[in-house]
């Protein structure tokens, strides 16, 4: 089995580092999660593990089963059902006015990136426009990005 490097490890091995979020912070990062991981109009196995991981950590008991899980992400696509997904971004990235949220939204949707090895246009995009959105520098999003990689390399 050609197994994806990334979807052996605990994406949520990302939020270690970051400071305390409130429930609707914790709630538009996993949203933003999830638009990171259906923007390229799939959503694999390795992402829907990883997004468990992180809906584990931020949203306590929304994974504990897969009914939960599934009721979580059908949630989350009834808001994109009729809206742009980069509409729902530019609403849950406005949501986020502390810089700690914003850069823990970077880099979980940056580690939801990486779980499937795959990448398009539209991630590419979804990327640069999150980046835009969150106001992040270019320095930031390098130090962000080695915080990522760091933090999956940790348990390699």
């Amino acid at each position: 089995m050609n197994e994806s490097r990334f979807a052996r490890v605990d994406v949520a091995r990302v939020l270690e580092a970051g400071g305390k979020l409130s429930a609707p912070e914790a709630d538009a990062i996993l949203e933003i999660a999830y638009l990171s991981t259906v923007v390229d109009g799939r959503l694999s196995d390795e992402e829907i593990a990883a997004f468990a991981q992180v809906a584990a950590r931020l949203k306590a008991g929304s994974a504990s089963d897969g009914r939960k899980l599934d009721e979580l992400l059908d949630g989350y696509a009834r808001h994109i059902e009729h809206r742009d997904i980069a509409e729902r971004l530019a609403d849950l990235a406005k949501s986020l006015t502390r810089d700690d949220a914003r850069k823990t939204a970077y880099k979980v949707a940056f580690a939801m990136a990486l779980c499937d090895l795959a990448t398009s246009d539209d991630e590419t995009d979804f990327d640069d426009a999150l980046v835009t959105l969150l106001g992040l520098s270019i320095e930031d999003v390098d130090a962000l990005e080695s915080e990522v990689y760091a933090a999956l390399d940790a348990v390699q």
